[in-house]
């Protein structure tokens, strides 16, 4: 089990630092509206997201 996390976790790292490096290059493709609707699209995402784990924290201690 040790061994998967840790693979999880270099997996997510990896992904996040080339999105990272690539990150410039997206945003100059996309230009100013483009990085706007992908600011607005990632905000919706994090409040489904949110709203999710707090249901199900609710459905949690109320059963």
């Amino acid at each position: 089990m040790p061994l998967a996390s840790a693979m999880a976790l270099a997996m997510a790292w990896s992904a996040t630092t080339l999105i990272g490096l690539v990150s410039p290059l997206i945003l100059r493709l996309c230009g100013n509206k483009g990085t706007q609707a992908l600011e607005r699209l990632m905000g919706l995402m994090l409040i489904l997201i949110a709203a999710r784990m707090c249901l199900d924290g609710i459905s949690f201690v109320r059963p």
